[in-house]
């Protein structure tokens, strides 16, 4: 019974909640059940801006490696490790659930996810060019819930919009094969 309870509640939060005909948003419906409490994300300060001044130039051919490194050696999807003097510190990060903001995605991935159960591979190279940043990857995440720990499995496709004038990233956009609710349901203990 608390199985089935866990997975309408994940669910729920992924798809948003549907209350009187509005669709309240991820955060309001896990601020309004108890998703906070049992993925404790409790307020906290956030962790100090680190100072960014345009990233040095550099070929695109650098700039592939350290996103690539950033993906399969930081494992970057997984635990929000990743090179941050190559973002604008305005970046935004939406996945297929929400959008947020570069601290909020650094606070809320590394609670969100046990980096030592979860995994992210390239599925296709790092691709480069004056407008962007893109590759294909598939990923094993395991939730930091207390005593469950469900484990998912999802591929996609991350683009990196760059500023024209900066070169630096302005947005992640994660594009996911699967549905927020198939991912959810997939969900193994």
């Amino acid at each position: 019974m608390l199985l089935f309870f866990i997975l309408i509640f994940l669910a729920t939060v992924a798809d948003g909640l549907h209350y009187h005909g509005c669709i309240v948003e991820r955060r309001k419906a896990l601020k309004q059940s108890f998703g906070y409490v049992l993925l404790g994300l409790s307020a906290e300060t956030l962790p100090p801006n680190i100072a960014n001044a345009a990233a040095p130039k550099m070929s695109d051919s650098e700039l592939a490696k350290i996103v690539t490194e950033d993906v399969t050696e930081r494992q970057f999807l997984a635990t929000a490790d990743f090179t941050r003097s190559l973002y604008d510190e305005s970046a935004t990060f939406t996945d297929e659930i929400d959008t947020y903001t570069m601290d909020k995605f650094v606070i809320g991935t590394k609670k969100l996810f046990d980096a030592n159960r979860s995994h992210v591979d390239l599925t296709s190279p790092v691709i480069v060019d004056a407008t962007q940043a893109a590759f294909t990857f598939k990923e094993t995440l395991c939730f930091n819930i207390p005593l469950l720990h469900p484990v998912v499995s999802l591929s996609g496709k991350v683009i990196l919009k760059r500023d024209p004038d900066t070169g630096l990233f302005i947005s992640y956009r994660e594009f996911w094969d699967q549905s927020p609710s198939s991912v959810i349901f997939s969900a193994r203990f």
